[in-house]
């Protein structure tokens, strides 16, 4: 299995694009993690075939997580788009997405609907949602907009990998036991210590991964002036499990 990490960055970071992920199995089914308003030009450019992915999770509503689904969508309806396209995430994900479509191509998103020239279904407010290829399950973050973190868990012949992506958030109860044990924690680490609700911190991640036997965790979604400061420095300052993966950087897991 691979992970493309296709954006690493917050919300207003000049250099980085907005985090956001693909998960490919072997048989190159491809799941996408968020998608906001940087990520599109990333997608286009890495899966140029307008049929390569075949799912994305929204992890929640904020722009930088999930502002791009109309153009990304609107690009792969022109270049002739055929497979059907699976949009999974918390209650009310529908109308939401309706609503982006309304502001930004308003016929689009019926056509859409209607399969025209391709099929797109939702599944949301689901705990758990097993698809062919992909396992998900969900527990909610601290975080001011409603935020579902994912477990991915992917068979592979006789292998099971995990992988899980926070959004953005800090810890709670239910997304500590979501983490327990898995092989590849993506998490939001927008401050250097903890400043409370709302964003997690890299000393509380360090700590969680640790103690929950994280065995690989990805550090995302840097507060952009922390990111600068301590760019240079900070990998080497990491435990050897732990790293700060770079804006394209993919992963065999």
């Amino acid at each position: 299995m691979k992970l493309y990490f296709l954006g690493v960055g917050e919300a207003f970071d000049e250099k980085l694009s907005n985090s956001h992920f693909v998960l490919e199995t072997r048989k190159h089914s491809k799941l996408l993690i968020d998608c906001g308003y940087q990520a599109p030009r990333n997608i286009w450019r890495t899966f140029p075939q307008a049929d390569a992915i075949d799912c994305i999770y929204l992890t929640h509503w904020h722009a930088d997580h999930s502002l791009g689904i109309p153009a990304l969508l609107t690009r792969w309806m022109e270049e002739g788009r055929s497979k059907e396209l699976l949009i999974c995430g918390q209650d009310g994900t529908e109308g939401y997405i309706q609503n982006l479509f309304s502001l930004a191509y308003p016929t689009i998103f019926a056509r859409l609907m209607q399969g025209k020239p391709y099929q797109l279904v939702f599944r949301e407010g689901e705990e758990r949602i097993q698809l062919p290829a992909f396992d998900l399950r969900l527990a909610a973050s601290s975080h001011p907009q409603k935020n579902l973190a994912v477990r991915v868990n992917v068979s592979e012949g006789n292998v099971e990998k995990s992988i899980c992506f926070s959004g953005d958030g800090n810890f709670t109860p239910e997304t500590k036991m979501l983490f327990q044990a898995v092989d590849v924690l993506v998490h939001d680490t927008y401050h250097e210590t903890p400043q409370g609700r709302g964003h997690s911190s890299l000393e509380e991640v360090l700590l969680y991964a640790k103690e929950a036997r994280v065995r690989k965790t990805a550090l995302v979604h840097l507060q952009r002036e922390f990111r600068q400061k301590k760019g240079l420095s900070l990998p080497r300052e990491l435990p050897e499990t732990v790293f700060l993966p770079e804006e394209g950087e993919i992963w065999l897991c």
